[in-house]
C-alpha cells in the first residue's frame, strides 16, 4: 500500500486528526489535574450533602454530584489514553478543600453552599486552561466546551438561587 507524506505549506497551518495526532505527556499531565479537582468536587458535595435538609435542594445538589463523578471517569479515561497513569485521590488539593468545606458547613447551609460555588468557580478556570492547552486534543476541547462547562455555569446558577433562598 502506497502512502504519500503530508504536505503543508507555509500559510496553511497542518490540521490535526485522530491519526496525525500524537498524545503529549503534557495532555496528559493537565486532564490528570482535572481528574484531581473532580474527585476535589466529588468530595466536596458528598460532604456537604450530609447537612442538607431540603429535598429540592438536596436532588439538585445530588445531579451536580452525579456530573463530577462522570467529569471523573471521563478524564481518567482520557488520562490512560494519553500516557498518563490517572490520580485516584485528589491529593493535597482535596485536603484543602475538605477543610475549607468543613469549616464552611460549622457557619451553615450558605457559607457550605458558597464554598461549592467557589468551587465550582475555580473548575470553570482549570477548564478554561484546558481548551486553551495545545497539547490537548480537540475532541477532548469540545467535550470540554459543549458539555463540561455549561454544565459548571449551570451548576453555579442554581448554587446561587439556593443561596438566595436560605
Amino acid at each position: 500500500m502506497k502512502t504519500t507524506p503530508q504536505t503543508t505549506t507555509k500559510n496553511k497551518p497542518q490540521v490535526l486528526t485522530q491519526q496525525t495526532w500524537t498524545p503529549s505527556e503534557e495532555a496528559g499531565k493537565a486532564m490528570n489535574r482535572l481528574v484531581r479537582g473532580e474527585i476535589s468536587a466529588v468530595e466536596a458535595y458528598e460532604s456537604i450533602i450530609e447537612k442538607i435538609d431540603s429535598k429540592p435542594e438536596l436532588e439538585r445538589l445530588n445531579e451536580m454530584l452525579k456530573n463530577h463523578r462522570s467529569n471523573v471517569n471521563y478524564f481518567k479515561k482520557m488520562a490512560l489514553k494519553h500516557n498518563e497513569l490517572p490520580d485516584y485521590d485528589s491529593g493535597v488539593w482535596g485536603t484543602v478543600v475538605s477543610l475549607f468545606v468543613g469549616s464552611a458547613k460549622l457557619f451553615g447551609n450558605t457559607a457550605a453552599l458558597k464554598s461549592l460555588k467557589e468551587g465550582e468557580e475555580h473548575g470553570v478556570k482549570e477548564y478554561q486552561k484546558l481548551i486553551e492547552n495545545d497539547d490537548v486534543p480537540r475532541h477532548v476541547k469540545s467535550h470540554v466546551r459543549d458539555e463540561i462547562m455549561p454544565t459548571l455555569r449551570m451548576n453555579i446558577n442554581s448554587i446561587d438561587a439556593m443561596m438566595k433562598m436560605q
